[in-house]
């Protein structure tokens, strides 16, 4: 493993141990190692996050497809979401992202969350959600969403 992180400091090698360390936690889930799975999935977020600071798109979508793919558990997969959350926030003022992209990796969020049966981190992330893209209609927004995903 110390190998492995020394191997960080160079810059062709940091995207490839991303991808490793997620592909490496994929195959412990396939093979039903859920403990050891989730481990190696944190490991490839807190790898991305080192690589990609401060973070930036690509950071936030692997941290969702973790999310994503570790949500056979859903205590293992809140963190991820709760991560991928605070990450489209904090690129919310970012050139990197403009306000629709924003708006859609919310919604992606609060979907799959809903879809993996993570439904209080969905509900609590609608609550917190006070910025709506239509004119200042904060609850005619929030409506829409509640009506969208009824949870």
């Amino acid at each position: 493993m110390k190998q492995c992180e020394d191997q960080l400091t160079k810059g062709s090698t940091r995207k490839f141990l991303t991808q490793t360390y997620g592909y490496i936690g994929l195959a412990y889930s396939l093979s039903r190692k859920y403990k050891l799975a989730v481990c190696m999935f944190a490991m490839a977020s807190h790898t991305a996050e080192k690589i990609f600071s401060p973070p930036n798109p690509y950071n936030f979508s692997h941290v969702l497809s973790l999310a994503e793919i570790v949500s056979f558990s859903y205590a293992d997969a809140l963190p991820f979401y709760q991560r991928a959350f605070e990450l489209n926030e904090g690129l919310k003022n970012e050139d990197s992202l403009d306000k629709v992209e924003h708006e859609i990796n919310r919604e992606n969020i609060i979907e799959s969350a809903i879809n993996h049966g993570l439904l209080d981190f969905a509900r609590q992330t609608l609550l917190t959600i006070t910025d709506f893209p239509n004119n200042g209609e904060k609850e005619t927004a929030r409506l829409w969403i509640f009506d969208r995903y009824p949870i």
